[in-house]
């Protein structure tokens, strides 16, 4: 005994079967609307009827608040990479304005000799400026820190020269002269200021 094959209204097991039911379909509507132009005058209604309608849009606060969560946190992972690479990104930016920079002198070169010869010349020429440049700054420089360093311990006993003269303590741990006149004169108080 064969069981019948369960057909669903709308749904054809054949492409000629669908086929004729899409024609059908149109031809119907087509009915419709020539029934209706030819009856009256179209109204409103009618042509709102016979335009297809625009899908109705369904506005859902959780989609729009998980929608605009995700957006902030993708911009804060953005921020964080950004600021965890900003020195890379600052060295590489250095590196795009030299290059830059040097293209020039490069290409000018290389009308006389091959590029890759030419790069080489220009880049030794650049590292020789900033060699020159170190050799001219570091003995000023240590000109400059042996010479603070020699003149510190002199600078420091002439500003402690200058504090006792204010009637504070000396190096030495004992009164000085002005503050030895007031505790003379002020029986009351005997412990001498400190500064």
């Amino acid at each position: 005994m064969k069981t019948p094959k369960l057909r669903l209204p709308g749904f054809s097991s054949t492409p000629e079967e669908r086929e004729a039911r899409r024609v059908k379909h149109q031809e119907a509507k087509q009915e419709r609307a020539a029934k209706a132009a030819a009856s009256s005058p179209p109204s409103a209604a009618v042509v709102a009827a016979l335009q297809p309608s625009a899908p109705s849009v369904r506005i859902n606060a959780f989609r729009i608040g998980l929608v605009g969560g995700i957006g902030v946190l993708v911009a804060l992972v953005i921020g964080s990479i950004v600021t965890q690479l900003s020195t890379t990104l600052i060295y590489v930016g250095v590196a795009l304005f030299i290059a830059l920079g040097l293209d020039p002198l490069v290409s000018w070169l290389e009308q006389k000799l091959p590029r890759g010869l030419a790069i080489a010349v220009v880049f030794l020429a650049v590292i020789g400026a900033f060699v020159g440049i170190i050799f001219a700054i570091v003995p000023l420089l240590v000109t400059q820190i042996s010479n603070f360093v020699s003149d510190y311990p002199g600078s420091r006993s002439s500003s402690s020269t200058a504090t006792s003269s204010r009637g504070c303590r000396t190096r030495s741990g004992t009164p000085s002269t002005s503050t030895r006149r007031s505790m003379t004169r002020s029986p009351s108080s005997r412990t001498p200021t400190t500064c």
